[in-house]
C-alpha cells in the first residue's frame, strides 16, 4: 500500500511540477499570457475586435499596439460606439486569438480612418495613446466591448499582441512546481529514510528515557557509543512539512482567483444619452446655438444654424434668418439662451445602432430671464409684458393671419392682397411656438435632439411647447424602449393626425383644441383667397427639405403607454376667389423671404408642426403639446 502511494506520489509530483514550470514561463513574472504578435495586412491602419470574441467575464485581456513609423491608439468601448467611428475604415475585423497564430480576421472598409482624433472622443471606456508600444489592460465583466487600435500616418508597419492576465498566476506556477518536486522526490526521501532506519537498528541498543544511544556493533565494545538527542526523529519529519505547508498555500491561493466565463449576448445595444451625459450634451448645444443666435442676428447670416439643429427646426432657422436680412432688421449681437432641464425628464431609449435619439422636459433662457422667473421679480414681468405690446406694434402681431385686414387698392380692382404678415424676429425667441408665450410663464417645452453618429453632435430636431404637462419618463436604456405594439400604436396616431391635418376630418381621433387651432390657422382662406390644397408629409430630421428622411414617429416606453412625437410638413396652395384676380403678400419682406414677390396667380404657404403625445397602451392619447412654424421653400 505505501509502495502505492509513493508512486501514485512521484506521478503526480511528476505531473504538477511540469504543469507548474509551463505556467510559470507562459505567464511570467507580469502574469500575463501572450499569444503571437500580429502584423497587420498592408495598407490597414486599423483593427477592431468582433464582440463576441470578448464574450467573457472574470477574465482581464492586455493588448499591445505598435507602429513603427508614428504614434497608436488603443481603446475599449460599446461595439455600436467603435463601429460608427470607424464607419468604413479599411481595417482588420478580428475574430479569432490563438497562443501560434495571435489574432486573425478579415479585411473589410475602404476609407482611411476618421480625421477625428480617436483620443479627443469621450464615448471610450478606457484607452491609452502615444508613440511605441501602447498596451491596454481590460477587465472583462461580461458588458459588450469592442477594442480598436488606430495608428497615425500611413505607412510603417502596425503589430498587435493579445495576452490573457492572471493575477499571481507566476506565483502560483512556481508554487506548484515545487509542490510537485516536492511529490517527486517524497519516494526518494522515504527511501533514504528507511535506510537509515535499517542501520541504525542494526547498531541500536536500549536507550534511556534521557536519550537514545546507539551502542557499536556486537562485539565492537570498544567503539563509542552514538548518541541521538529525543525528537531528533520528528525534526526531520518536520523539515519537509515546513516546505509543504507554504508550498500548498501558495498553490491553494492561487486556485482561488475566479474562473473566466463565457458569456453569450443576444442583442447589443446602448441608450441614446446616459443620464451622466446629459449636462454635458446640453452644454455643448447651447455653445453651438449661441453662436448660430449671434451669427444670425449681428450678420444676418444662417450658416450656423446647421451646427445645432436639424429638421423642422434647421427651416425655421433659416427661413426667420432670410426674414431678417429681408427685412432689413439691424444688426446688432443675439441674447445667449441656456438650457435648464428639468430633473427625471430624461427619455433615451436604447438603441442597436446610429442614428440616435434623446427627449427632455426644460426650458431655454437667457441667464436674466432665469433669474426673473428664480425671483418672481413682479416689475421683470411688467417690463416684459410692455416689450410685448411694443412688439405687437410692429408689421406683425406675431400671429399667422391671412385674410383681408386690408382692402385692395381701389385702382387695380383684380389684384388681391393676401394679409401674411411676417413678425420681425431678431433670432432671439425662435425656440418657441409663433405665439410668443405667456410673460409671467417660463417658456417650458420638450426639447428633442438627435445625432447621426458618434462622431455628430447632439442637434435639435424638434421643441414642443408643452405647458405644465408632465412627462412621465422611464430609466434610460431598457426600461425606455418601446415594444412593437407601442410603436405600431403610436404609428397609427400619428398617421390619424397628419389625416386631420390635411382634410379636417377627425376619424377616430379625438381632436384637442390645440390641434384644431393649428390647423384652423393654417388653412384658414381669407376674404379674397380660397384653399385649392393641403399636402401634408410626415418627415425627418434630414438637413435637406427636399429629402427630410424617414417621417416615422419617435417612441419610447413611459409610463401608461408610450410618449410619441411626431414632425410634419404642410403645404398650403392658395388661388384667388374671383376669376382674372391675383394675389400677393401684403409684407414685401415675407413675399422676397419665401420667393414669391409681386403679384402671384397662387400663393403658397409652408409650415412645420410638431406635436408631442402620450399614446398609452389602451385609451385614447393624450396630447402635451404642438408646435407650428412658418418656413420657407
Amino acid at each position: 500500500m505505501r509502495k502505492t502511494l509513493l508512486v501514485l506520489a512521484a506521478v503526480l509530483g511528476g505531473l504538477l511540477l511540469v504543469v507548474g514550470s509551463a505556467v510559470a514561463v507562459v505567464f511570467g513574472p507580469d502574469d500575463t499570457a501572450q499569444a503571437a504578435t500580429s502584423p497587420l495586412p498592408s495598407g490597414v491602419r486599423a483593427a477592431t475586435t468582433n464582440p463576441e470574441l470578448l464574450g467573457y467575464r472574470n477574465a482581464t485581456l492586455r493588448v499591445t499596439a505598435a507602429s513603427s513609423a508614428g504614434p497608436v491608439f488603443v481603446g475599449a468601448g460599446n461595439p455600436i460606439d467603435v463601429d460608427s467611428y470607424l464607419g468604413d475604415t479599411r481595417r482588420l475585423r478580428l475574430t479569432t486569438i490563438t497562443p501560434l497564430d495571435g489574432a486573425t480576421g478579415s479585411v473589410r472598409g475602404e476609407t482611411t480612418p476618421p480625421s477625428v482624433e480617436p483620443s479627443s472622443l469621450d464615448f471610450w471606456e478606457r484607452s491609452v495613446h502615444g508613440p511605441g508600444a501602447q498596451s491596454l489592460t481590460l477587465e472583462l465583466d461580461g458588458t459588450p466591448t469592442s477594442i480598436a487600435a488606430v495608428a497615425a500616418g500611413e505607412r510603417g508597419t502596425v503589430t498587435l499582441t493579445f495576452g490573457i492576465v492572471i493575477a499571481h498566476a507566476f506565483v502560483g506556477g512556481v508554487g506548484t512546481a515545487l509542490l510537485g518536486l516536492i511529490l517527486l522526490s517524497l519516494p526518494v526521501l522515504v527511501r533514504r529514510r528507511r535506510r537509515r532506519r535499517e542501520r541504525a537498528a542494526a547498531q541500536s541498543a536500549p536507550c534511556t528515557t534521557e536519550a537514545l544511544t546507539v551502542p557499536g556493533p556486537t562485539g565492537c565494545d570498544d567503539v563509542e557509543p552514538v548518541t541521538q538527542a529525543a525528537g531528533s526523529q520528528l525534526r526531520s519529519t518536520h523539515r519537509l512539512r515546513r516546505w509543504a505547508v507554504p508550498v500548498v498555500g501558495v498553490v491553494a491561493l492561487t486556485g482561488c482567483a475566479p474562473i473566466p466565463q463565457r458569456v453569450t449576448t443576444v442583442e447589443i445595444t446602448r441608450p441614446g444619452l446616459a443620464p451622466d451625459e446629459l449636462t454635458a450634451a446640453l452644454a455643448s448645444y447651447d455653445e453651438r446655438n449661441n453662436v448660430a443666435i449671434d451669427l444670425a442676428s449681428r450678420e444676418h447670416d444662417g450658416t450656423g444654424w446647421a451646427a445645432a439643429d436639424r429638421g423642422i427646426i434647421l427651416r425655421s432657422d433659416l427661413h426667420q434668418t432670410r426674414y431678417l436680412t429681408e427685412k432689413g432688421e439691424p444688426k446688432v449681437a443675439g441674447r445667449t439662451l441656456t438650457t435648464t432641464p428639468e430633473s427625471s425628464s430624461l427619455i433615451s431609449p436604447s438603441f442597436t445602432q446610429y442614428p440616435m435619439w434623446f427627449a427632455v422636459a426644460g426650458t431655454m433662457a437667457a441667464p436674466d430671464e432665469q433669474a426673473d422667473e428664480r425671483a418672481g421679480d413682479e416689475n421683470s414681468s411688467e417690463k416684459k409684458a410692455d416689450e410685448k405690446k411694443a412688439d405687437e406694434k410692429k408689421a406683425d402681431d406675431g400671429k399667422d393671419r391671412k385674410g383681408a385686414d386690408e382692402k385692395p387698392d381701389a385702382d387695380a380692382p383684380n389684384r388681391a392682397l393676401l394679409v401674411y404678415e411676417k413678425k420681425a424676429d431678431d433670432g432671439k425667441d425662435r425656440k418657441g411656438a409663433d405665439e410668443k408665450p405667456d410673460a409671467d410663464a417660463p417658456n417650458r417645452a420638450l426639447l428633442v435632439y438627435e445625432r447621426d453618429s458618434v462622431l455628430d453632435p447632439w442637434r435639435m430636431s424638434a421643441s414642443v411647447p408643452i405647458g405644465d404637462e408632465t412627462v412621465p419618463a422611464h430609466a434610460p436604456g431598457a426600461a425606455s424602449r418601446p415594444t412593437a405594439a407601442q410603436v405600431a400604436r403610436a404609428q397609427t396616431v400619428s398617421d390619424q393626425i397628419a389625416a386631420y391635418l390635411k382634410s379636417g376630418d377627425a376619424g377616430e381621433l379625438t381632436v384637442p383644441d390645440q390641434l384644431a387651432h393649428v390647423r384652423e390657422v393654417m388653412v384658414d382662406e381669407g376674404a379674397d383667397s380660397r384653399l385649392q390644397r393641403v399636402t401634408v408629409d410626415p418627415v425627418g430630421s434630414g438637413d435637406d427639405a427636399t429629402a427630410p428622411g424617414d417621417g416615422a414617429p419617435k417612441v419610447a416606453a413611459v409610463d401608461g403607454g408610450a410618449l410619441m412625437t411626431a414632425t410634419y410638413s404642410v403645404d398650403c396652395t392658395l388661388t384667388a376667389r374671383r376669376s382674372h384676380t391675383t394675389l400677393e403678400f401684403v409684407d414685401e419682406a415675407f413675399a422676397r423671404a419665401v420667393g414669391q414677390a409681386g403679384s402671384q396667380t397662387t400663393l403658397h404657404l409652408r409650415f412645420v408642426v410638431a406635436v408631442a403625445a402620450v399614446v398609452p397602451d389602451s385609451g385614447e392619447p393624450t396630447l402635451l403639446g404642438v408646435r407650428k412654424d412658418t418656413v420657407g421653400p
